[in-house]
């Protein structure tokens, strides 16, 4: 299977690109930071170098910046030609505002990676597997987005948005010709680089952690996935909570 991951220097993304490439899938992985990127590259080819009967998949890199669209498309085009196909393809991307600011230069960053950076390559890459005949999209929300929260409203709110983008395009996927599959994937709190030093958390699982409840996620073609999966719960009481209950969280 090739496998496309889209944010992948750090957290979740970074650990589910190791964690494939060790199951013997072929990985491309994209991200801002180039260096990281070669990084990861290199780790799993030395992995691969030092034990060659462990079936370690290829691993492309590709630089991208979501928030710059065109761009971004081009890039993931490189990426697909340089991988021959793309199977699986997971939008990842994604930043947050929780440590600080409320400006509206911060928001709309917020804004404009988690929704409009995202829907951009969602929707071409729907088409592309359209196009293709197969093909899977799985998309990173977060249970952030069953409510609004005072201290990451444009959080909360793009993430909200990704949930509901994906759910229409599940309902085009199965009108489609094509053997289409989306996957809306609502992590809780993972230990990552985005999370750190924020308080109150809990159920707070490891970006390895997440990554393995991902994989098995993406391998059933689930609808939808909380992760860890106690989530779902929680979410469900969050989405029916009355707002005098919610307002005050």
């Amino acid at each position: 299977m090739n496998y496309a991951i889209l944010g992948a220097t750090s957290g979740i993304g970074e650990a589910l690109a190791r964690l494939l490439a060790r199951q013997g899938h072929n990985v491309g992985i994209t991200g801002r930071r180039t260096d990281r990127l070669q990084k990861i590259q290199e780790d799993l080819s030395q992995d691969r170098d030092s034990s060659p009967d462990y079936g370690i998949g290829d691993v492309y890199i590709q630089t991208m910046d979501v928030t710059q669209t065109e761009k971004a498309w081009d890039a993931m085009l490189a990426l697909e030609a340089a991988m021959g196909h793309i199977d699986v393809c997971v939008l990842n991307a994604g930043i947050s505002n929780y440590q600080g600011s409320h400006t509206a230069e911060v928001e709309a960053k917020v804004i404009q990676t988690n929704a409009v950076g995202f829907a951009s390559l969602f929707q071409r890459m729907f088409d592309r597997f359209e196009q293709q005949g197969w093909g899977h999209l799985v998309g990173i929300s977060s249970v952030a987005g069953l409510i609004g929260y005072y201290d990451s409203a444009a959080y909360c709110a793009s993430k909200a948005f990704v949930s509901n983008y994906m759910q229409g395009y599940r309902q085009r996927a199965r009108r489609s010709k094509a053997l289409l599959y989306v996957t809306d994937v609502r992590p809780g709190y993972i230990a990552t680089p985005m999370t750190e030093g924020k308080r109150n958390m809990f159920w707070v699982v490891s970006a390895e952690d997440a990554a393995k409840h991902l994989y098995n996620a993406i391998r059933k073609k689930k609808a939808r996935a909380y992760i860890p999966p106690r989530w779902m719960f929680a979410g469900w009481i969050l989405r029916y909570a009355p707002a005098w209950l919610t307002d005050r969280l």
